[in-house]
């Protein structure tokens, strides 16, 4: 087999890099950091009271509607109960009558 030539880039690649140096800056004292010069300091602020989560409108009408139903049930609850009595009381009459 013949020697394969290396491309151009290859080359380029392995020559070595040529030795920088960096300059320093002019050796001035470093700025102080502003933690140091001014420090952030925040004023003194009431803690709030937490508030209750505020609900939607919808979640509202819900449940006025389950509390107006409860109450419905309820009325019709106590005047089966009422006219149940109301019945029972009336037959204690006739019976009374009867006798």
């Amino acid at each position: 087999m013949a020697p394969v030539s290396k491309s151009e880039r290859q080359l380029r690649r392995e020559e070595p890099l040529p030795d920088v140096k960096l300059t320093a800056p002019a050796a001035s004292a470093p700025e102080p950091s502003l933690a140091a010069t001014k420090p952030h300091v925040a004023p003194d602020q009431a803690t709030k009271a937490k508030t209750k989560r505020a609900k939607s409108s919808a979640s509202n009408k819900r449940k006025q509607q389950q509390k107006e139903a409860a109450i419905e049930r309820a009325q019709k609850l106590e005047k089966r109960k009422d006219s149940v009595g109301g019945k029972l009381d009336t037959k204690k009459k006739a019976r009374q009558m009867w006798q």
